[in-house]
């Protein structure tokens, strides 16, 4: 049987807990063997790329003088998204691929746009964290599925949310097995 081919879209305000909702979904995609790359986005006192599965995090803002890629009051350190993009191609053939921190850098071409159309248009699943400003205009400029789920995460629904998408991915990691 072929595989599904399917996208979740994690939508929803700051601080809701769309990047969180994914570290979870990974180390339980990790504990039952599923083979899962991509990247999420953590935030302590720096942001960071955090690269599945290896668990490496690289710096996300550019410092002071640092070759970088301009993004409303952010400096995203040019070389460590291209390090992270290239990191997204490697996993490319996991079953699941998780990407977070969609946003207006990939509206304007830069950031993950590059690598979208390649993650899009594989078997597999795809799991997305966007921005909610502009999921309209991601599904527009990225209509590749009618497979989009959306999933919109608040603090009162996290939980509700989290589990909704780990039963929907057990149903569907069965193919994968």
């Amino acid at each position: 049987m072929a595989k599904p081919f399917q996208s979740f879209i994690i939508t929803g305000k700051k601080g809701a807990g769309k990047s969180t909702i994914c570290k979870r979904i990974f180390d339980y995609l990790r504990s039952r063997s599923i083979s899962t790359g991509g990247v999420i986005t953590v935030q302590n006192a720096v942001k960071w790329f955090y690269l599945l599965p290896i668990g490496l995090k690289i710096e996300f803002e550019a410092q002071e003088g640092e070759d970088h890629i301009p993004i409303g009051r952010f400096k995203v350190h040019k070389k460590h998204m291209e390090k992270t993009v290239e990191h997204i191609k490697a996993t490319i053939g996991s079953n699941i691929v998780i990407i977070d921190e969609i946003g207006f850098l990939e509206m304007m071409g830069e950031g993950y746009h590059s690598i979208l159309n390649q993650v899009l248009t594989r078997t597999g699943i795809n799991i997305f964290v966007v921005k909610e400003r502009i999921l309209n205009d991601f599904i527009l400029m990225f209509p590749h599925t009618q497979n989009y789920s959306v999933i919109r995460v608040d603090k009162q629904n996290f939980e509700l949310k989290y589990n909704f998408l780990k039963n929907t991915l057990d149903n569907l990691i069965i193919y994968f097995k």
